[in-house]
């Protein structure tokens, strides 16, 4: 029996006998039809109206995971998407865009979207002929189109503290990228790769070496997340790995969707991070088509000058320009963004820098997170030395004085020893046939 919320007109009696007292409340008290329940009494049932934060329904928070459609998406983007043309034969089923395709290409109702997705993710049904309540057309069209993954994991490197660990997955074409796991107390991160490779070239990252090899399709973005979910519960999901996101905008936002699926990985907005190295024109997309996904900006300086020695494609996307881009960010989601700030030692630690980056962040809706300098083979070849941790220390003081909330993210260095911390990931791809 549901119980009546306390109203400050009225006393609701435990139990009622007098049927004068019945009907003195009823009098004084006159419902409406809509939200009703009942207080029973040895006489007569008395209705009354329950408030609407009363009724015994799931609330949802509306910062972290939104109202889903029929189909269970929480991330509904009306317009066409641009993909480019599926490059795996056979694809994988996390490409929910593209099973959903194939169904509306077959007249088959979309709502069996959650039958799969629920059969795979909740009870382990592997072969697809076995997924029940779609019709045997659905279960031959996933058999002959799709299989479960097209990667596979070649290589896991745990970190020596146990807090961390890199995995190599081979693509189904034979490239290679890397996934990092970071362990914490009650949870673990993914932090995932959306490139091969990266075109962006900062004077400090690895990855930046190999050039842009290729893009990850939706499906191969999300593999990396169920390769990890086989080895820890994971509850957050960084885009920080190798390559630049919103350069991939089409594939990444076909993986938020997946991320975010009732039926799949089911995460709250709040939990994914999409970082950039300041891809203005995909931030303004990003903000108006996903706005609760969390924002991290790859900043590194806040001195146009200092920012084109560490990342080349400031020339483009200038300190001003990406300004006004968390400025509309803000106007738009009303959330934080995050800064990334790689502290080089002798290149951007000095008080100056941090005085001009106090600057830039006053007025706007951010915060910043201190990640010392990891160790790479480019990095030093342009003379970058990690900082000392009494400067690292000394810079996040001078931006508390700002009002800034500051972090040094001392867990960004876990997995030096696996070349899987921050800025270090980069792989001796094979030699490959191009066709």
């Amino acid at each position: 029996m549901l119980r009546a919320q306390p109203c400050s007109r009225l006393v609701y009696p435990s139990r009622i006998s007098d049927s004068e007292t019945v009907k003195k409340l009823k009098q004084v008290y006159t419902p409406s039809k809509a939200l009703r329940t009942r207080v029973k009494t040895n006489a007569k049932s008395i209705p009354t109206e329950v408030p609407k934060q009363g009724r015994n329904k799931r609330q949802v928070n509306p910062k972290s995971k939104s109202p889903s459609h029929a189909n269970g998406s929480r991330l509904v983007i009306e317009r066409p998407l641009k993909r480019s043309p599926n490059s795996l034969i056979p694809n994988s089923i996390l490409d929910i865009q593209a099973v959903e395709a194939l169904f509306t290409e077959h007249g088959i109702n979309p709502k069996h979207l959650n039958t799969v997705y629920t059969s795979i993710f909740r009870r382990g049904v592997t072969e697809f002929e076995k997924i029940p309540d779609i019709g045997r057309k659905a279960q031959e069209l996933l058999a002959q189109n799709f299989v479960l993954t097209t990667s596979t994991v070649v290589e896991h490197k745990p970190a020596a503290d146990d807090k961390g660990a890199k995995l190599v997955v081979r693509l189904q074409n034979g490239r290679l990228v890397e996934t990092v796991i970071i362990k914490h107390k009650q949870h673990s991160t993914v932090c995932v790769s959306s490139q091969v490779g990266c075109a962006m070239g900062c004077k400090f990252c690895a990855t930046g070496t190999m050039g842009l090899l290729a893009n990850l399709t939706a499906g191969e973005i999300l593999e990396q997340v169920w390769h990890c979910r086989a080895l820890e519960p994971v509850r957050n999901v960084v885009f920080m790995g190798m390559g630049e996101p919103l350069d991939n905008y089409e594939e990444l936002v076909v993986a938020l969707r997946g991320l975010t699926q009732q039926s799949m990985f089911d995460l709250a907005f709040d939990k994914i991070t999409v970082s950039t190295v300041g891809v203005v024109d995909a931030m303004r997309q990003l903000a108006d088509e996903c706005p609760k996904v969390n924002l991290a900006l790859s900043l590194h300086a806040a001195e146009q000058g200092v920012r084109e020695a560490i990342v080349p494609t400031s020339g483009r996307f200038t300190v001003e320009a990406l300004g006004e881009a968390l400025d509309y960010h803000h106007a738009r989601t009303r959330r934080k963004v995050m800064l990334e700030y790689a502290v080089i030692g002798g290149v951007n630690d000095s008080n100056v820098d941090a005085r001009n980056l106090g600057a830039f962040c006053e007025g706007r809706n951010c915060f910043v997170n201190l990640i010392p300098y990891n160790p790479t083979e480019v990095g030093d070849a342009n003379g970058y030395k990690v900082p000392d941790d009494a400067r690292v220390e000394e810079f996040a003081h001078i931006l508390g004085k700002y009002g800034l909330e500051v972090k040094v993210r001392w867990s960004s260095t876990r997995g030096r020893e696996v070349d899987g911390a921050c800025g270090q990931l980069v792989l001796q791809q094979p030699e490959l046939e191009l066709k």
